[in-house]
C-alpha cells in the first residue's frame, strides 16, 4: 500500500485533498476530494466523493489523513473510463 498524507481542500488548489462536510444527520465526516484531465477534453475535472467512498478510501491516524494512492489512482481510471463510455 503506498499511503500519501493528504491536508484540507484549499480552494484553487488541484491536489487529492478533503474537506469537512455535514451529512443528513448533521454529523460531520471529511469528503475526499480528486482532480484529474478529462480522457476526451483534457479538461480539468473535480470530483468530490460521497460520504460512503470517501470512508473507504481516507485513512486517519493521529490527527492527519492519508489515502492509499493505490485506491485513489484506481478510482480516477475508473471515472475516466465512464467518460470515454459515454463518448462513444
Amino acid at each position: 500500500m503506498a499511503k500519501e498524507k493528504i491536508n484540507e481542500y484549499i480552494h484553487g488548489i488541484k491536489s487529492t485533498s478533503y474537506l469537512l462536510d455535514i451529512d443528513e444527520n448533521n454529523n460531520f465526516f471529511k469528503r475526499l476530494c480528486i482532480f484529474f484531465n478529462h480522457p476526451i477534453t483534457n479538461g480539468e475535472i473535480e470530483m468530490h466523493l460521497n460520504k460512503n467512498d470517501s470512508a473507504e478510501m481516507l485513512i486517519e491516524e493521529n490527527n492527519e489523513v492519508f489515502i492509499n494512492t493505490e485506491n485513489v489512482n484506481a478510482r480516477i481510471e475508473k471515472e475516466k473510463e465512464i467518460f470515454k463510455e459515454f463518448n462513444e
